[in-house]
């Protein structure tokens, strides 16, 4: 019969607690409990939780990975300089996207004195587009407000706005 060394098994216990708690750190660190976040911008911005959802759901699908074609990226899927122009460092971090996105799209809504169909045009074509061309909006902006966006809004409000995005997501690798 094998006998364990004093430092064998003083040693083992202690190495597996540490890597318990890193293992526990690096899972927790993962999780994002984006129905808090949505909240509590909604509460900071004064936008409706249902359209914060909403726009997560159409842009990204609640991926905080998500890369469009054109370089948008992250769950509110911001381009690069409007990233940097909201002070947005790390576009897939969740937390910086939504903070950046809701602050970009209450400024669509306040330059749109408030009509939620105009901000979100705005927000899809672009204010620079959208200032250079206000009555040229490209299929995919119409489509984007009408068929998709505001169709989430209402279902948020029909139900819960929770059921349009998942209470937890993982932070990008």
């Amino acid at each position: 019969m094998r006998r364990k060394s004093r430092l064998a098994t003083a040693l083992v216990p202690a190495v597996a607690g540490i890597m318990s708690g890193f293992m526990t750190a690096l899972v927790g660190a993962a999780e994002f409990d984006l129905h808090e976040a949505i909240e509590r911008h909604a509460t900071r911005t004064g936008l409706p939780s249902s359209l914060i959802a909403a726009v997560i759901r159409v842009e990204s699908n609640a991926n905080p990975c998500a890369v469009s074609p054109k370089g948008a990226t992250g769950l509110m899927q911001l381009m690069p300089a409007t990233a940097r122009s909201l002070g947005v460092g790390q576009a897939m971090d969740p937390e910086e996207n939504l903070r950046g996105g809701t602050d970009y799209l209450a400024r669509q809504v306040a330059a749109a004195d408030g009509d939620v169909w105009l901000a979100l045009a705005r927000y899809n074509y672009g204010t620079r587009a959208f200032e250079r061309a206000p009555a040229h909006w490209p299929r995919e902006t119409l489509e984007y407000v009408g068929e998709r966006v505001l169709d989430w809004v209402q279902r948020a409000e029909r139900g819960r706005w929770q059921t349009v995005v998942p209470q937890s997501i993982r932070h990008c690798p």
